[in-house]
């Protein structure tokens, strides 16, 4: 038995033939030269060829002949062409007796071209295809990818290139390399960066640089024509410059550049993925965000006039499991998006949902709405969830934030397309909403239509939510072939529930007041024997233990970890954890929901009173209080160089004066200090009571001094002396 076989290669150096049959009966292989494109098939003894292979004389390999494509994968002209030419060569090439015989093969090409079937080359070209690819029909399928020099550029001639134009104009140039230079020039200055211009206009300023000539007028204007070369022939149409820019220029890098990395991958990135692909189950991932909504609210105070103030559009804040849709969590009020806000929607994950609803006049039962669970990851957009206030939701719940890149909202679709569907739910039907998109001008101004207060709106929001978690059918939800088994509808309540048991598994749900206290803002305060400090604010406990703790600090100044809500400073709570071992604050303290360590610290009025504001209000005090005492710096800088200046002065006087004396000695000027200092103490006193009574002591030689009496008067503070004895006042004047 021969070791030879069809489509073997053997190659020896450079040659490389290609075995295409083996007659055993002749003792004869038919051999084709496969690298040189000229070669035909010959005929070599057996033999000699098995001897050669066999002496490792031939490399042998095998030929992968035309790949096996089914023919209802293929064009159906594709399909004709290649039937059409195995019918033409399908007599001879299987023939193998004469198929390799250069007599035969020439008596078959003439017969061929003698029947008009088909030309020499022609048949010289599927002969070699049919040989050089594995001898399959496949063989003989059409090359049209080789056609037309791809990636060869060609250059213009004289002859015009491209479809023919409309008639009644010029027939247009060819376009040369200069001309595909002054495309891209155009595009690179008015097109790539500037977001205002789009290819009409990059066109135009084209034309207008390359193609046309600038003539100025004797008034001082100017007029375009179009230069000499290019009034025969005109110039290129914006078709064709359209066409070269995308040609020549990276048409995906222009539009990156042009809209911005952010808005490019946002808008054009590939959608190879869902979202829920990241999750594994409910709980796993939840996305929050929040928008402005699109309805006008007014004021909920009491009083008959309450609802006559409008106040604009509030906030909402949405929480959804990633997974199954569901929306966990949500917030509505006017705080604008912060982490004010958002601790609130946070809370509101780990709330009793019939609680809640409760609160707003709804009636649920606990199966509605299901969702108390912690998750694993939340996911945010930047801003608030970037600050360093999640460090503690991060580190007392063990919740990891994720954070989008800027501007990639997309990455977090699931919970923006809620916002839509919610908006949707009420926008028709709700009066004081309106949609941007299509505000007309002189269109009635919906805002003064607006009816609901703030409450009202939280109601139709949980009741959409309801809607949506409990009954909306989402559209395209990737199930799982498990999902599909179990009868799943893709509705967000089935989905979570089946999910739960199947995927996330038992739920940890912590209480409502740890959660509260991680959602806390976080900062640092300064203790003292003043008490504690914080935001120039002090504040005190009653706590004998930490009290004294704050005495034995002296002035000594230690920096502590506080917590607070800034939307109410009257409390704040300090984190004695690292000062506090063991006390029985401790276990009085878990009673109230503070976690162990931390103590809780009132505001002392005793510099300032800011109870019940919020820390925005009390640094508007603060300021207020500073701007008032700013305007009198002024003065007091003034009157305090002016004091200054007196003081020189009477200095001066006082050495003036001195300078007069007789020079003494140092131990005469000390000499007698106590008795001077007497002497000048009973003058002293002599000049202050005559001061101290002059308005109302009588003088010598004064009518009716026996019955002086006090001046009548109405002022209060005249009062009137007792009678004076005129021999005791004169003893005592004459002393």
């Amino acid at each position: 038995m021969t070791i030879l076989r069809r489509n073997l290669l053997l190659s020896v150096d450079d040659v490389r033939l290609s075995v295409l049959n083996v007659d055993l009966i002749r003792n004869e292989v038919a051999l084709l030269d496969v690298g040189n494109p000229a070669s035909w098939p010959f005929l070599s003894p057996l033999d000699e060829v098995e001897q050669d292979v066999q002496l490792n004389n031939f490399v042998c390999e095998d030929v992968e002949p035309q790949a096996y494509i089914l023919d209802d994968d293929l064009p159906a002209s594709w399909v004709d062409y290649r039937d059409k030419a195995f019918n033409l060569i399908k007599d001879f090439v299987e023939n193998h007796a004469i198929a390799y015989s250069t007599k035969a093969k020439i008596a078959f090409v003439k017969s061929v071209c003698d029947s008009g079937s088909a030309s020499r080359t022609t048949v010289h070209k599927h002969l070699q295809r049919y040989w050089r690819g594995g001898m399959v029909r496949n063989a003989l399928l059409p090359r049209f990818g080789n056609c037309g020099a791809p990636g060869v550029e060609r250059e213009p001639g004289e002859a015009k290139r491209g479809r023919p134009r409309n008639p009644g104009g010029p027939p247009g140039p060819n376009t040369t390399p200069e001309m595909r230079r002054s495309f891209r020039i155009a595009i690179n200055l008015s097109y790539r960066d500037n977001k205002l211009c789009d290819l009409t206009h990059a066109y135009t300023k084209c034309i207008q640089m390359f193609f046309c000539n600038k003539i100025l007028m004797p008034d001082g204007n100017f007029r375009l024509e179009y230069k000499e070369e290019y009034r025969a022939t005109g110039v290129p149409s914006q078709k064709t410059f359209e066409h070269y820019v995308k040609k020549d220029l990276c048409y995906q890098a222009l539009q990156k550049a042009r809209l911005g990395s952010s808005a490019y991958e946002m808008r054009n990135r590939a959608k190879l993925d869902t979202s829920v692909a990241n999750s594994w189950g409910p709980g796993c991932r939840y996305e929050i965000d929040a928008t402005l909504v699109d309805v006008t609210l007014r004021s909920r105070r009491c009083g008959p006039h309450g609802r006559k103030y409008i106040l604009g559009n509030p906030v909402i804040y949405v929480v959804i499991d990633v997974f199954s849709k569901m929306i966990v969590g949500v917030y509505v009020g006017w705080e604008h998006p912060s982490w004010r806000a958002a601790m609130m929607a946070i809370a509101n994950i780990f709330e009793d949902k019939v609680e809640f609803c409760k609160s707003l006049g709804i009636d649920i039962t606990p199966e509605e709405w299901p969702c108390r669970d912690k998750p694993t990851v939340i996911l945010g957009d930047r801003a608030e969830m970037m600050s360093k206030q999640p460090r503690s939701m991060i580190e007392s719940l063990g919740i990891a934030v994720e954070n989008t890149p800027p501007y990639r909202g997309d990455w977090k679709g699931t919970v923006e397309s809620r916002f839509h569907i919610l908006q949707h739910g009420f926008r028709p039907f709700v009066p004081g909403s309106w949609d941007r998109s299509r505000q007309v001008r002189g269109d009635r101004d919906p805002r003064v239509d607006a009816v609901l207060d703030i409450i009202e709106f939280y109601k139709i929001i949980v009741d959409l939510i309801l809607y949506h978690n409990n009954f909306h059918i989402i559209k395209d939800y990737p199930r799982s072939r498990e999902m599909t088994e179990a009868g799943v509808p893709a509705i967000p309540l089935h989905i979570w529930n089946w999910g739960k048991p199947a995927r996330a598994g038992a739920a940890k749900t912590p209480h409502i007041d740890k959660v509260k206290f991680a959602l806390l803002w976080r900062d640092t305060a300064t203790i003292n024997y003043e008490g504690v400090r914080f935001r120039k604010i002090r504040y005190k406990c009653d706590d004998p233990y930490v009290s004294s703790y704050f005495r034995t600090e002296g002035r000594r100044v230690k920096t502590v970890n506080i917590a607070y809500d800034d939307r109410n400073m009257n409390v704040i709570y300090l984190d004695m954890r690292d000062l506090i071992k063991e006390h029985s604050l401790i276990k009085s303290r878990e009673k109230i929901g503070l976690p162990t360590g931390w103590v809780a610290c009132l505001m002392s009025t005793g510099k300032g009173d800011y109870r019940d504001l919020t820390e925005r209000e009390v640094e508007g005090v603060k300021k207020d209080e500073a701007e008032i005492d700013e305007g009198h710096k002024e003065a007091q800088i003034l009157r305090r160089a002016e004091n200054q200046a007196r003081i020189d002065q009477i200095v001066q006087e006082a050495r003036e004066e001195l300078k007069a004396l007789p020079v003494q000695s140092t131990s005469a000027k000390l000499k007698d200090i106590r008795k001077n200092r007497a002497e000048e103490r009973a003058d002293r006193r002599r000049e202050e009571s005559d001061a101290f009574t002059a308005s109302f002591r009588p003088t010598p030689g004064s009518p009716s001094i026996e019955g002086f009496e006090a001046p009548c008067t109405n002022d209060e503070s005249v009062f009137e002396l007792p009678p004076v004895n005129m021999s005791d006042w004169e003893a005592g004047y004459e002393a």
